[in-house]
């Protein structure tokens, strides 16, 4: 199984207190601030944490749990205590560092746990914890008050209500009732229900019951507490419909907020098709009866692994197979146009019979001369530049002054512009000195480099 937190903090309606509230005979609420609140005049709003306080013998507080394992928190501040678990006998704890009881291993179910403080010096209880083992992966619904799934009993009186709450502006939607024995109910399928509400001063008792079984508890509290816990259960068959009905017992008031119904998915699979068939430890493999299902329909001779294998392995020949084809395509095509790219290029001049460009600028002693460092046809080191063309784009002077090697005319050395203006010419000789020009064609295509 997994695990699904509760805590039932120490302001919750389902945690019963003896002697019932009193500031002055019995519990006492702590908060870290109280301010005015909306609810009957004089009411109080406690803000941050609160914990409930005693410095009377004997006080007592119980409730119940559905759960595997228990732990409760506060603080004995040199008080006595007893721990009792489902009315055995009661044993004294010592509180450690905020713990003053934990219980593991306990078998999955309804439990009930009674705490009694024997010698009081302002004994703290602030909460408890438990796992109320549901399986994991969980999901919850909420069903608010105002929604179509509550029902009302014939004469009732509920009504909705609104409340903002000063202390940060809350917006609280709720039923509330002041008529004896009206009654909200709802259905669910489940493992596990909550239900929240407010608990104030001129609340009263009510109770809850599911499929038969009722609870009782006081909605009575000193201070006005919002989103208290009212009920909550757990433990329910989750293929079974189950209804909840809350019944207000006194004629005073009764709200409530919400509830929110926890079920597991475990063991569920979108993924499973629906003419599969299912199996456990208890099918007819393992020499149990068959859980139901149907047989895969027209399989291929053989069994139904030995047809699935073999459709996997024809699956993958094939993918192998097409992709390689597929990709000799390709690079046949790539190769073809990089063959009419090149054969473009020579036709137009645009690119040498060598691979290499032979040229380029000498700055030795004869400044103004071109010698290539290179043979067209040596693959030596000394031309490590690995895009020659760099070169023209480096320095702020892009030609060099002087008489040219093939008595070209003499170009002037200039800045290089911005790429918007004209580019500066580069005299580039052919293979073979000649004492002829670069022709216009020729020196247009170096303009287009």
């Amino acid at each position: 199984m997994g695990s699904h937190i509760v805590t039932f903090e120490d302001s919750d309606a389902v945690i019963r207190y003896e002697p019932a509230l009193d500031d002055t005979a019995g519990w006492l609420t702590r908060y870290q601030q109280l301010i005015p609140s909306v609810g009957p005049p004089g009411s109080l709003e406690g803000v941050g944490n609160s914990v409930r306080e005693t410095s009377v013998a004997n006080a007592a507080l119980s409730f119940q749990f559905y759960g595997t394992s228990l732990t409760l928190f506060g603080k004995a501040n040199a008080s006595k205590y007893t721990v009792s678990m489902d009315g055995g006998g009661e044993n004294e704890f010592i509180e450690a560092n905020g713990v003053l009881a934990a219980f593991t291993s306990l078998q999955a179910g309804t439990h009930s746990v009674k705490l009694t403080v024997t010698s009081a010096s302002a004994f703290q209880f602030d909460r408890a914890v438990f796992d109320s083992n549901i399986a994991a992966p969980q999901s919850n619904s909420t069903i608010r008050a105002g929604d179509a799934a509550w029902t009302y009993g014939t004469g009732s009186m509920w009504v909705d209500k609104t409340n903002t709450f000063p202390s940060d502006g809350r917006i609280q939607h709720m039923r509330v009732t002041y008529n004896g024995s009206d009654a909200a109910s709802f259905s669910f399928s489940g493992q596990a229900v909550y239900l929240y509400g407010d608990t104030v001063s001129n609340h009263g008792s009510y109770s809850v019951a599911v499929d038969n079984q009722e609870w009782s508890y006081t909605g009575r509290s000193n201070n006005n507490i919002i989103h208290s816990l009212l009920f909550f259960r757990a433990g329910f068959d989750p293929k079974t419909q189950h209804t909840l009905t809350l019944t207000n017992n006194e004629g005073k008031f009764l709200d409530f907020e919400y509830a929110v119904v926890v079920s597991s998915n475990a063991g569920q699979s979108d993924s499973t098709p629906s003419g599969s068939s299912t199996s456990s430890a208890g099918d007819s493999n393992n020499g149990g009866p068959k859980t139901g299902g149907s047989a895969a329909p027209n399989l291929p001779s053989g069994t139904g692994s030995d047809a699935s294998s073999s459709s996997n392995v024809g699956a993958i020949a094939g993918g192998v197979v097409g992709g390689f084809g597929i990709a000799c395509f390709i690079v046949t095509i790539c190769l073809l146009l990089m063959r009419r790219r090149r054969a473009k290029q020579r036709s137009s001049g645009g690119i040498r019979a060598y691979g290499i460009d032979p040229l380029r600028p000498f700055n030795g002693p004869q400044a103004g001369q071109y010698r290539s460092t290179n043979s067209p046809y040596s693959h030596s080191s000394a031309y490590s530049n690995p895009n020659p063309m760099m070169q023209y784009l480096g320095p702020a002077s892009s030609v060099l002054s002087g008489s040219s090697a093939y008595d070209a005319q003499v170009v002037q050395e200039v800045p290089v512009q911005m790429h918007s203006q004209t580019p500066v010419r580069i005299y580039v000789p052919g293979p073979s000195p000649v004492a002829t020009p670069v022709s216009r064609k020729d020196n247009q295509h170096i303009r287009d480099l």
